[in-house]
């Protein structure tokens, strides 16, 4: 058998079988990838011996600092060992939005944000959360929330 891996640019994947004929094996595979069940998206978090099954849409926050990550759900904050971005690539797209090199936030649980200085802001999160939004970010940040406030109330502005 001979498997090949190819990047496209869709957000489905596509799945093509090559051979001569359709043998049981061939049948076997196409029945497999039928069934196949990828709804099971939660994120698998190892911390102090223990593997913690994390829904991702729980998931307020996440920042490393020297290859730690912390993890700060709606209930409870984790820390484990990895990358930022090895994380952010196993979760859905959009879910979390860069707000520093180092910090990631999910805008559903945004509460506010805050002046600061230097052009920075602190966006208040729940989880008692209050994270620096660098001042590269910031005008991406004011835009994805805008997007999203947009979204929420369907275009009607409330000013």
């Amino acid at each position: 058998m001979e498997i090949n891996f190819a990047l496209r640019n869709q957000s489905l994947i596509s799945v093509t079988i090559f051979a001569q004929q359709k043998t049981p094996l061939v049948g076997r595979l196409i029945t497999y990838l039928e069934n196949f069940n990828d709804d099971d998206d939660r994120l698998l978090i190892r911390q102090h011996g223990q593997q913690i099954l994390v829904e991702p849409r729980t998931i307020v926050a996440i920042e490393i600092a020297h290859k730690e990550l912390t993890i700060a759900t709606r209930t409870q904050t984790y820390h484990t060992f990895g990358s930022l971005t090895s994380i952010l690539n196993a979760l859905p797209d959009g879910l979390l939005f860069m707000v520093s090199q180092s910090v990631a936030i999910n805008l559903r649980y945004l509460n506010r944000l805050d002046a600061s200085f230097s052009g920075t802001m602190m966006a208040q999160l729940d989880h008692h959360l209050s994270i620096a939004i660098f001042r590269r970010y910031v005008p991406s940040l004011r835009k994805a929330v805008y997007n999203r406030s947009r979204s929420l109330t369907g275009g009607v502005s409330h000013d």
